[in-house]
């Protein structure tokens, strides 16, 4: 139920976006929209109320929402895919070898469980332990708890919004397993879709924007390119069947440190914040730009409030798109010589969105837990930050 209710808001939102959509960007937008603004609706009542009185009224505020947006709006005005039939056929390919590849893996990694006890695998910081702590420790609960469960005396400061996400559909009888597998994967391929999409609105071709994905889900150190021939020499095997089995992860190597980590199975699988992040901060992107080619000013509203709400969310996110915001800002006052308003009052609605975000995360634990900035923070000791 919780799922269908984003989904139909996120439909409800994208209807009254008022510049043509591609057909495939329009769906992920409504996934992406429709989970983010879900959760963040849950947050804000679970900061007051119970969760037994929050969800329901989640439920309803998102229905009375849904219909009051859906009537106002024209409807998605398709945008024409630039290169026609061509182009379709070059994005069924693509499309149709990521969704057996995200689903297989965010099936077979997120907390699957038997007889034996609950299994993962994959790249991970201990990030699965902390993201299943979380969820069960906000489901476990009544109402919202703020302490964090794997630190004790300690508040939580990580940006928690997708676990709050999954623990509100543990609590509504889902198993932890499904719980971290929808909307993971929904994200995840949601996220695949706009990169496509927002490849095609800087370039007009369909190349880039596959081109785009492909770089990302395939990204690695070249030194794992001579580990594995190294491994596979010494292995006796034939090449595809080493191939079939690969006795390690080759998108970094450590021992050469080489730490140029794969985006998919070292961000969008494990690192479960990303999810939000990347998938937000496309849509951000994508109406900066068609702002900026447009020269539509009133789009950097709703950008404004996507940038606000993404600390909580993925403070990473926050800054890339608060600084590209503020850039645009620079950009139009260098253009017309004068204050660039236009971009100075969203990006001011941006700043006093995050700011309570950006206060709890800093400021909740006395010795300060909310992040901080070090170069090059995976460099073994001894070793230079460039090779």
């Amino acid at each position: 139920m919780s799922l269908v209710s984003a989904l139909v808001l996120g439909a409800a939102i994208v209807r009254r976006i008022p510049f043509p959509l591609y057909r495939f960007e329009a769906v992920a937008m409504t996934v992406v929209l429709g989970l983010f603004s879900w959760t963040w609706i849950s947050f804000l009542l679970a900061l007051v109320l119970p969760y037994d009185v929050g969800v329901p009224l989640t439920l309803v505020i998102g229905a009375v929402a849904a219909l009051m947006l859906w009537p106002g709006g024209g409807g998605v005005e398709a945008r024409e895919l630039e290169g026609g039939r061509r182009s379709w056929i070059v994005w069924a390919v693509a499309t149709a070898a990521t969704i057996p590849l995200l689903g297989r893996l965010f099936y077979t990694h997120s907390l699957t469980s038997d007889s034996q006890g609950i299994w993962s695998a994959g790249a991970s910081w201990a990030d699965y332990g902390v993201h299943s702590a979380i969820i069960s420790h906000i489901a476990a609960a009544s109402s919202l708890p703020s302490d964090l469960p794997v630190a004790s005396g300690e508040k939580i400061t990580y940006p928690f919004l997708i676990d709050f996400l999954s623990a509100m559909y543990v609590q509504g009888g889902a198993s932890l397993h499904q719980s971290l597998f929808w909307p993971g994967v929904l994200l995840a391929l949601a996220i695949c879709q706009l990169m496509i999409s927002f490849g095609l609105r800087l370039f007009g071709r369909i190349s880039v924007g596959v081109g785009a994905l492909g770089f990302a889900l395939t990204i690695g150190s070249a030194a794992g390119l001579w580990a594995a021939w190294g491994d596979w020499r010494d292995s006796g095997k034939g090449f595809f069947s080493f191939l079939g089995e690969l006795p390690g992860d080759y998108s970094q190597v450590p021992d050469s440190n080489a730490n140029v980590t794969n985006f998919l199975v070292d961000a969008l699988l494990p690192q479960r914040s990303i999810l939000f992040g990347f998938g937000v901060g496309l849509i951000i992107l994508t109406l900066l730009h068609v702002s900026r080619d447009r020269d539509e000013k009133k789009l950097l509203w709703p950008a404004a409030v996507l940038v606000g709400l993404m600390p909580m969310a993925h403070p990473h996110t926050f800054m890339v798109t608060f600084g590209v915001f503020a850039f645009l800002a620079v950009e139009a006052a260098w253009q017309t010589r004068k204050p660039p308003l236009d971009y100075l009052k969203p990006l001011g609605l941006a700043f006093v969105l995050a700011i309570p975000q950006l206060a709890w995360q800093q400021l909740a634990n006395d010795h300060g837990t909310g992040g901080r900035f070090r170069f090059g923070w995976m460099v073994q000791e001894g070793h230079s930050v460039f090779g």
